[in-house]
């Protein structure tokens, strides 16, 4: 304890001593209120001792009066450490502010501070701050920035001496840098947390947003199996990463220091370049548009995995980091350059989205090395660049939609162009084979005149031949007579299921009248036959719709029969009776075609028909109340993104017991909603490898194409069908139906 006083009072005397050799020469720099951001490093202000490499020197040594002459005033043009890792700075404050709260603010640069405080009553206190310092143990955190307290109490002065020092081996910074960030700055340290918290409200905000368009651009790449989407929220999610990092909330609890933190967020940083070159391949198809740039773009994804390879020995980490933003930013922007110019629509926002984009990365890297001076753009330019960024793509997305419409639409012709290629095939294989025949035709004509010739060998069976000949002829004759017999008939029968094709197309609800009562509909009709044994049909009693597809049994000439009867009797049911409710239709219909087919008397007799029935009646603008009841036809509904299927009962119409009970389902659809309506021909659709397309395809068509018009779907439906069935034969009458409300 001794020993500690006799040191202290030395120190003391040393100091009193050494303050008046030069307290003439260092002027005070004043504090006043409402200074900010008050910069100690000009002319006059500070003084600096630079140390040799292997000197170390303590406090007490640097007070003593044998180094007043090491220190001389320093010049802001060269950096604070020329010669070495180690140099001592001393100056003197006045506080002529009402606020005792000012610190110092060092930036980021210094691995080891040391402040000295001697105060008007001799009294030192000592701080230390610096990169290798443990965030724990820091005197003063706001932040990514190194304070220290200057503990000066109004209208007092006081003399400071500060040693920095940097450790060229461990820290990821270097003498370049240090050239640029010379600056020491005197804050108010309210005004310092009050900034802090600004920039993490902000800095939080920012990351919100990010995460939020990350997932719903996750959500599209689920829904359209686009890896440019994936690429992109993997871009955004990053970029939020790499925004969270200089808000100390990882850093805090991990308790690390700001050369740890800095070697995280260099190695984080490149994750949005490596994932904003990943997506540009892919939202630009620069393998379609310009497969040179491709390749560049793959190379620098290498070089992005060589950085990472070196970032385990954080080597290079600094130089490689600058390298890789220069070269992205380069290569996105030719890029998106080059493949506008190319007439790709969807490059134009992409582009723009990226010059602001990549114009705050770069104010940001600018603002990390120091050569643009501000912490709110080291901390946020990158962030607002991508704000910018996020909404030109969100446009730009729209248009990426449009693109693969288009392509779909294209596809559809290439395959339109591939059957005009093959039926063009078929057709030079089917000349070229009738050439062939006639060839054989005419070997055949050759061998019969050889025949001819051999007239001695035929001469005894002559007799025969003749004989044969006239039975020939004569069995000629009578067939020549049956097939003009034949022929006529034939033309009375087709002649027949024309006219009955039309008296069926007369009965089935013409479009001028399905168009006044839906603001929206399609229909697919494909008979099997010229005459078909599905039909549709619709009436509208006291403002209730009625919408029906029967299946009746069989198809052609006894299908058509059938559904003559069908339409007979739901008209005479619902507008003559005045039956509205669903299921007591269906029950009126069934005993009216058993009693149409005398199904009572005759066993044998099980025809009938399979029905989808829906009564659609309006409760307001905007709401509707359905009823359905079905005979082994369901009804689908497309209501707030949900495919609902609702089936019939599973019994047919005129089929088994003379009074058979049928349910009725009732829901509210609104304005919007879609209705489906279907017989069963396009589950027995077969394609030509035998495969049926069944009913869990149909579903999926709906499912895909649900945001379509119906006019759109209806054409996307026979594709899919006609696709899928090629040369197939057809095996059923096809009848689909979709109604808007």
């Amino acid at each position: 304890m001794k020993l500690y006083f006799k040191r202290y009072f030395l120190l003391l005397f040393l100091y009193l001593l050494h303050n008046q050799s030069f307290a003439g020469d260092l002027k005070p720099v004043v504090i006043k209120d409402g200074a900010e951001n008050q910069s100690i490093v000009k002319a006059g202000d500070i003084q600096v001792l630079y140390t040799s490499e292997n000197e170390q020197l303590t406090f007490e040594q640097v007070v003593k009066a044998d180094f007043e002459a090491r220190f001389m005033e320093y010049d802001k043009e060269k950096s604070l450490f020329p010669e070495g890792n180690v140099v001592w700075v001393r100056f003197a404050l006045t506080n002529q502010s009402k606020s005792a709260h000012w610190l110092i603010d060092l930036g980021t640069q210094y691995d080891s501070a040391n402040l000295y405080i001697i105060d008007n009553q001799q009294v030192i206190r000592q701080y230390t701050e610096g990169s290798l310092l443990p965030i724990t143990n820091r005197v003063k955190y706001y932040g990514f920035f190194s304070y220290l307290p200057l503990d000066i109490a109004p209208t007092t002065t006081q003399r400071y001496y500060l040693r920095l020092q940097i450790y060229k081996p461990i820290s990821i910074q270097n003498r370049a840098t240090l050239k640029f960030a010379n600056n020491i700055v005197i804050q108010h340290e309210p005004t310092v947390a009050s900034d802090q918290e600004q920039r993490k409200y902000f800095g939080s905000a920012f990351v919100a947003i990010y995460l939020i368009m990350a997932f719903y651009t996750f959500m599209l790449f689920l829904h359209f199996r686009d890896k440019s989407y994936l690429f992109f929220a993997l871009l955004l999610f990053s970029s939020a990463l790499t925004s969270l990092l200089p808000l100390d909330g990882l850093t805090m609890i991990l308790g690390i220091n700001r050369v740890q933190q800095s070697y995280f967020y260099f190695t984080l940083v490149i994750l949005p370049w490596f994932f904003l070159l990943l997506f540009t391949r892919y939202y630009l198809r620069l393998r379609l548009y310009t497969p040179i740039w491709d390749k560049i773009v793959l190379g620098l994804l290498g070089l992005i995995g060589f950085y990472y390879l070196m970032a385990l020995f954080n080597v290079w980490i600094v130089t490689l980091t600058i390298i890789i933003s220069l070269l992205t930013i380069f290569v996105t922007f030719v890029v998106g350059v080059v493949v506008s110019a190319k007439g790709y629509r969807p490059a134009k926002y992409f582009l723009l989205a990226n010059i602001f984009y990549l114009a705050g990365r770069l104010v940001g890297t600018l603002a990390v090395f120091y050569v643009i001076n501000s912490k709110f753009l080291m901390l946020n330019a990158s962030t607002i660049g991508g704000i910018f960024q996020i909404f030109l793509f969100a446009v730009g997305l729209l248009y990426r939609l449009e693109e693969m419409r288009k392509e779909i639409e294209a596809g559809k012709e290439e395959k339109q162009k591939m059957i005009e290629t093959e039926k063009e095939r078929l057709e030079i294989e089917v000349k070229a084979r009738t050439l062939e025949i006639e060839h054989q035709k005419r070997t055949l004509n050759i061998k019969n005149e050889e025949l001819l010739a051999s007239e001695e060998e035929l001469r005894q069976n002559m007799e025969e031949l003749e004989t044969n000949q006239e039975i020939i002829k004569y069995q000629r004759d009578n067939l020549e007579k049956t097939l003009e017999e034949l022929e006529s008939k034939n033309l009375r029968i087709t002649d027949s299921i024309r006219y009955a094709k039309r008296i069926q197309n007369a009965i089935l609800p013409n479009e001028t009248e399905l168009e006044k009562h839906f603001q929206d509909y399609f229909v697919i009709f494909k008979p099997k036959d010229v005459v078909s044994g599905d039909f549709y049909w619709f009436e509208e009693v006291q403002n209730k719709k009625f919408i029906a597809v029967v299946d009746c049994t069989g198809h052609g000439v006894p299908g058509a029969f059938m559904s003559m009867i069908g339409n007979t009797l739901l008209n005479e049911i619902i507008n003559n009776n005045h039956v509205f409710a669903p299921n007591q239709i269906l029950e009126l219909l069934h005993l009216g075609i058993m009693g149409a087919l005398n199904q009572q008397q005759n066993d044998y007799m099980q025809d009938g028909m399979d029905i989808a029935l829906c009564c659609i009646e309006p409760q307001n603008e905007t709401e509707f109340l359905v009823t359905f009841s079905g005979a082994r036809r369901p009804v689908f509904y497309f209501s707030k993104g949900d495919l609902v299927e609702i089936s019939g009962d599973k019994k047919s119409i005129g089929q088994g017991k003379n009074e058979t009970v049928f349910q009725q389902h009732s829901f509210s659809l609104c304005k919007g909603d879609t209705i489906y309506l279907k017989t069963d021909g396009t589950k027995d659709i077969i394609s030509p490898n035998n495969i049926r397309f069944g009913s869990n395809r149909f579903r999926e068509i709906i499912k895909k194409s649900s945001f379509l018009p119906l006019n759109a779907q209806k054409e996307l439906i026979v594709t899919q069908i006609t696709d899928f069935q090629g040369n197939a034969e057809q095996r059923d009458d096809i009848l689909i139906i979709g109604i808007k409300l």
